[in-house]
């Protein structure tokens, strides 16, 4: 009996370490994305999704055609995302990088000048028509979670990243309502 009252307590301790051990290996090796449906994360470099009217819409190609982005005179900067496998739409983002309010965190309003998401496909709602058809956004906002311009001819460091919003009417089809986008792309200057 008194051999088992000096080893209860190491024993006691020997399993409480390894079960702190345990509990803290599961939380370092356990990822848990910023959203519940399967989009990249925010920041998430080389890449671009979003919920349009509620289906899951992906651009995350890295390199490729189907996500790029540009910087104009050092003063706009695009991007356009194209869905893997499908070219035929595209969600195009602008932002005015000399305007008032430009700052990381700032939610900036869609309007037709300044900041603008707008919609292209080659097809209505339910097919093919073999015309291109784009329309802005009457209604979003575009917000900067990350921006570096300093970099003059290393695209690696120049970084425009945000999340939007957006509401887009299209003649004739459903609205679509952009819910949930968030975008992360390194960037060339012209």
């Amino acid at each position: 009996m008194r051999f088992m009252a000096k080893r209860l307590p190491i024993y006691l301790i020997s399993v409480c370490v390894s079960l702190c051990l345990l509990g803290s290996q599961c939380k370092r090796n356990h990822f848990v994305p910023d959203n519940p449906y399967g989009l990249p994360n925010i920041n998430e470099l080389g890449t671009m999704g979003c919920l349009v009217n509620g289906t899951v819409w992906i651009a995350a190609e890295n390199g490729s055609f189907a996500l790029r982005a540009q910087s104009i005179d050092d003063t706009i900067v695009g991007l356009v995302g194209q869905p893997y496998g499908y070219y035929a739409q595209q969600i195009y983002i602008s932002v005015k990088l000399n305007r008032p309010g430009v700052k990381i965190g700032v939610n900036l309003p869609v309007d037709s000048t300044n900041f603008m998401i707008e919609y292209a496909t080659d097809s209505t709602c339910p097919g093919p028509t073999g015309r291109v058809f784009e329309t802005q956004a009457i209604s979003g906002v575009i917000t900067l979670t990350q921006l570096d311009t300093s970099a003059v001819n290393d695209f690696s460091k120049n970084i425009f990243s945000g999340t939007f919003s957006a509401i887009i009417p299209l003649p004739g089809c459903d609205t679509l309502k952009i819910t949930e986008g968030r975008f992360s792309v390194n960037f060339y200057k012209d």
